[in-house]
């Protein structure tokens, strides 16, 4: 009876933990099939353009005056991508201001170290910690995730970035396309 009475409990306490794991990992694989490759196709050309960017600006695109630079979501990638390529050229007299919102980039110190250098101005990034799917899709599929979370849905924590919390405002992923939601964070931000 006492051996009929161990295998009853570890088979159900096999079931119980394959049920658990089978949702996690039912989960994980349809994020990876659906989401997964056009993430990463994203996030590379996000990083191509803003190196493109960056050159276009070295190379006087701007008419030699400064400009601000405002992203959201890929965009703020883009645009983040842009600052490290024209501190590399050492081109720290191009771009006046940058806004970042809900960034898919590395939250690590010393990228955002040498992106502060080639702003001028101010760099901001907009951070919301209700954006689940900027955090979960990251985590999932960035390189450097395992190190840091997202800085797009977290503060970054460096001297001379402004973090301004915008959970109030963005309430979800989508938040960051919403033109009356981005109004409200250029409120927040004091940028009119």
């Amino acid at each position: 009876i006492q051996q009929v009475a161990t295998r009853s409990i570890q088979a159900w306490l096999y079931t119980g933990l394959v049920a658990a794991l089978t949702l996690p990992m039912a989960l994980t694989t349809t994020i990876n099939v659906t989401i997964g490759s056009r993430w990463r196709v994203a996030l590379r050309r996000s990083k191509l353009a803003g190196r493109r960017l960056a050159h276009v600006l070295a190379a006087g695109g701007a008419a030699g005056r400064p400009v601000t630079l405002v992203g959201a979501a890929m965009g703020a990638r883009l645009c983040f991508h842009c600052l490290l390529e024209l501190e590399r050229l050492g081109r720290r007299d191009v771009v006046e201001h940058c806004v970042l919102l809900g960034a898919p980039v590395s939250a690590r110190v010393e990228r955002w170290a040498q992106a502060r250098r080639a702003v001028a101005g101010r760099l901001v990034s907009g951070f919301s910690v209700n954006d689940a799917t900027l955090a979960l899709v990251y985590r999932l599929h960035s390189p450097s995730a395992a190190a840091t979370a997202a800085a797009g849905s977290w503060r970054v924590g460096v001297r001379g970035v402004e973090d301004v919390n915008l959970s109030s405002v963005v309430r979800a992923h989508s938040d960051w396309g919403a033109a009356d939601r981005l109004e409200e964070a250029f409120d927040a931000l004091a940028l009119h």
